[in-house]
């Protein structure tokens, strides 16, 4: 066993990066707990230092771990979700740490007894005794409490029989299986097999204090060491204050001393090395351990010393390659009323990348009072980046330079799990020059990709990029092109399809497109560039439907079994457009339908855009028989009709007067990120007497309390100066928003740092309204189409017109044509004297098309009402 310890109690770990939050915090807690009563040190890899790890994951055998150090790099710790309990991530822990089962020691006969007939089929391996040698207890006795022992029942075949169970030692047998942490078996014999110190012990605290035992003058002479471990959280640091010292005083302190270390063992930074007397005070890390050892081995009075530390967050964080930083706490809840400050530097030349682990922070719209916040820091000056909080993990942050300023603040109330993060020193490996790919570089957090452009594929070494091509197809419906289409195919290429349809179907194969090498004849023999069709059939026979080149495009081609192939060849000479097709599967019942009423208008239209987007830099439209390219909100189509340019982002809305009597307002650029530094505006208008109401789909602007950087302002008018609405940002969704008339105006702005997705919100008329009458003229219109439709069924309006004190409210009617009944009773417009149509009186209700003109006789206020039918 001896050999598969982990060296100097130091286990490095990584955790999947794929695992929720709440397993991650999990691992660490177990982590902790092993730590908090032993000498181990669990510590996030260094890729540069640790070959050796243990890596969380999961495997299909669910929750399982190999027992020690393996020494081949990465060995797996599984915790799958259905066992992701904390007492079982402590055992499992124990595998990886070097412990068996205990109910597998070689003396396991004398303890307890086992039914192998009860255990599940494939899981008697766990219940084996182990052979004499293999396992050494180090003199500890059988631990039936021991975190590494089976229950009763476990991998029992019905869950009520028993596979294991203790050999009766009295009227209660002892309890086993237990899974809520260490015994104080385990702890021991953990001591004893990594060795740890006689006396000091391990702090998870924001502070304590700690002083080695006194020695006995009278006891036999041998030396005291000792060894006291400090942990913080990763972002966290310690100040230590060392006073009372009374330790004998030895040339550089080489016999007795107490020795503090900035880390987590003996090669790690010296701090000081001290003895004598006197008090040392702020002893402070740069990192989240510390690690204080006393050495006496001088029998004589001196009392030793009293240590005193406490934990601080915040500070500056030097990275030069990985780093991480945690909430105060974490993995457990964060405390109350902490305010912690980190600047983060980065050598010159990179940039600092923050990758958020797990996030589990108060919600609050606005962030106000548990949260992140990030800005990044220029020369000397700090931008806003971010604030964050809720339980959502954002979004990767790279900064513009080499240094950030990371901000976390919780209030007195609502502690959640907190944060944890890794940071990178970001070096944009596409700049260099040697990046080494072939077309296209993207840059990764701490890596980079090669890419290729549509129609190309990376190769294996994978920088290198070579034509698509070739392929078998099973879906009901398909294209086929040519490498590269509808770009020039390349010199020297051979590419098969094959197009497989279930048995008693067949495949209908259409080009629609065709510019190949050769001649346009009938009898063309397409020597040089050349696309075969080909039926196969079961018996390993084939019938050529043609060999096709030149433009003149083939009649339909059906197969004449379910299995087509299509075969394209290139020599090294001219090149050309290619080809483009498309094929359907069909029964074969229905082959003699399709060919009689000629039904192929679905067949020789291919969808253009499916093909690189048709050539569009942005969106793709497929029509009959072609396609038409469009650009997204705040750009312009070129003249080549493909590309998008930014083009003037001032809009003037009035389209609610035809229909359809809504439309979509988009961010420039969406769904995909607004561009920097834009200054958009938007005058949405309808007719007077109705409204505009605003429903938002999507929303996900740069946050800020103020809404100071990026923000979408509404306005209840015609302008910017009129009262505002709301101001918006971050990743809320507002609620809808209804024009007070007939009149809003939006603004959106954009700084030049953090983009985001943007917005998309659909707007429409509201007929009605609150409206203030004044000495000049007002107009209302019944309907939003009026002038170039009637008005609709099953439509009711109310309007309130509302006057100054002191003056009368009169209504002219230049047009009225609402549909005619003896009493009204269909279509009607209904006039009341007062704001409550139930209780004011009715002026009248009329229908008709007969013009008229009515005074109002109070002084305060009128409401009109205008119904439609309701049957």
């Amino acid at each position: 066993m001896k050999g598969r310890l982990w060296d100097n109690g130091i286990i490095p770990y990584e955790i999947d990066e794929g695992w929720s939050a709440y397993r991650k915090a999990l691992a660490r807690q177990a982590m902790r707990h092993w730590e908090n009563h032993t000498c181990l040190k669990f510590i996030e890899r260094n890729k540069t230092e640790n070959v050796d790890f243990i890596f969380f994951t999961e495997k299909p055998c669910g929750c399982c771990s190999f027992v020690g150090k393996r020494g081949i790099g990465a060995q797996a710790l599984s915790i799958s979700e259905n066992c992701a309990k904390f007492g079982i991530v402590v055992h499992e822990i124990g595998h990886a740490i070097g412990y068996y089962h205990e109910h597998t020691r070689p003396d396991r006969d004398n303890y307890v007894q086992v039914f192998t007939q009860n255990i599940m089929k494939g899981q008697q391996a766990n219940f084996h005794k182990l052979p004499t040698g293999r396992v050494i207890s180090l003199g500890q006795k059988y631990d039936y409490n021991s975190i590494m022992h089976y229950a009763r029942n476990t991998y029992s075949i019905n869950g009520f029989l028993n596979t294991i169970q203790p050999i009766p030692l009295g009227i209660k047998p002892p309890g086993i299986g237990q899974r809520v942490g260490l015994s104080a078996g385990d702890i021991e014999q953990t001591l004893i097999l990594y060795n740890c110190p006689k006396c000091g012990s391990t702090f998870q605290t924001i502070s304590g204090s700690f002083f080695p035992p006194k020695m006995n003058v009278n006891a036999p002479r041998k030396s005291l060491a000792c060894e006291w471990r400090i942990t913080a959280t990763p972002g966290e640091k310690i100040i230590l204050n060392i006073t009372s010292m009374e330790i004998f005083k030895s040339p550089n302190c080489s016999r007795d001393f107490v020795e503090v270390r900035d880390g987590h063992w003996k090669k790690s930074k010296l701090l000081g090395k001290f003895c004598g007397r006197g008090d040392i005070f702020n002893i402070r890390s740069d990192t989240n351990r510390m690690l204080i050892v006393y050495q006496a081995a001088t029998i004589n009075t001196h009392t030793g010393f009293l240590g005193n530390f406490k934990v601080f967050c915040g500070g500056t964080l030097h990275v030069t390659s990985i780093g991480y930083l945690a909430s105060p706490n974490y993995p457990d809840d964060y405390r109350p009323n902490k305010e912690c400050i980190w600047k983060i530097t980065v050598p010159d030349q990179y940039q600092v990348a923050l990758k958020f682990l797990s996030f589990d922070l108060e919600h609050h719209a606005e962030c106000s009072y548990d949260f992140v916040s990030i800005h990044g820091v220029l020369d000397k000056n700090a931008s806003h980046v971010a604030t964050l909080c809720g339980q959502t993990v954002p979004e990767n942050i790279v900064s513009s330079s080499n240094q950030i300023i990371i901000k976390f603040v919780s209030d007195r109330s609502k502690e959640r799990g907190g944060f944890s993060a890794k940071i990178f020193a970001e070096y944009n490996e596409c700049d260099r020059k040697d990046h080494g790919c072939e077309q296209t570089c993207i840059n990764t957090l701490g890596s980079y990709m090669c890419a290729c452009r549509q129609g190309l594929e990376l190769q294996s070494d994978k920088r290198s990029c070579a034509d698509a091509c070739g392929g078998t197809f099973k879906a009901p419906i398909g294209i086929v092109t040519s490498p590269a289409f509808p770009e020039l195919y390349p010199g020297s290429k051979q590419c098969t399809w094959i197009i497989e349809a279930p048995l008693q179907h067949i495949v209908v194969f259409n080009i629609t497109y065709l510019d190949v090498e050769g001649n346009d004849y009938d009898d063309q023999l397409c020597e040089y560039d050349q696309v075969n069709v080909s039926s196969l059939f079961s018996n390993g026979k084939y019938k050529q439907h043609g060999s096709f080149c030149g433009t003149k495009r083939p009649s339909i081609i059906f197969s004449e079994s379910n299995v087509l192939e299509i075969s394209f060849g290139s020599d090294d000479s001219v090149q050309h457009t290619g080809f483009a097709a498309i094929y359907y599967i069909v029964k074969l019942a229905d082959t003699l339908v399709i060919m009689q009423r000629k039904s192929l208008t679905l067949l020789v239209d291919p969808n253009e855009c499916s093909i690189r987007n048709g050539g569009c830099e942005h969106d793709c439209v497929n029509t009959l028989g072609s396609f038409q390219c469009i650009c997204r909100t705040g750009f312009t189509l070129h003249e080549n009709k493909k590309d998008c340019i930014q083009g003037d982002c001032v809009h003037d809305i009035f389209t609610v007067s035809v229909p359809p009597m809504y439309g979509i307002i988009n961010s420039p650029n969406y769904p995909k990120y607004y561009p920097a530094s834009k200054d958009c505006a938007w005058h949405i208008r309808t007719l007077p007497g109705h409204r505009i109401r605003l429903i938002f789909m999507n929303f996900n602007l740069e946050s800020h309390p103020e809404c100071y950087f990026d923000n979408l302002q509404i306005f209840d008018g015609d302008s910017s100066k009129s009262h505002q609405k709301g101001r918006y940002c971050g990743r809320r969704v507002p609620l809808s928003i209804d024009s007070t008339e007939n009149q809003l105006y939006m603004t959106f702005k954009s700084d030049n740092n953090v983009q985001k997705k943007g917005f998309s919100v659909t707007y429409y008329t509201l007929c009605g309204g609150a409206l203030r009458a004044s000495k000049g003229k007002r107009q209302i219109y019944s309907h939003p189409l009026y002038g170039n439709a009637s008005y609709s069924s099953m439509k009711s309006c109310d309007w309130f017109v509302i006057g100054n004190d002191g003056f009368n409210i009169k209504l002219f009617f230049k047009e009225f044509d609402v549909e005619l009944a003896d009493d009204c009773s269909f279509d009607y417009l209904e006039v009341f004297d007062g704001l409550d149509s139930h209780d004011s009186r009715s002026l009248g209700r009329f229908c008709g098309n007969q013009v008229f003109s009515i005074k109002s006789y109070r002084f305060e206020a009128n409401a009109i009402v205008f119904r439609h039918p309701l049957n």
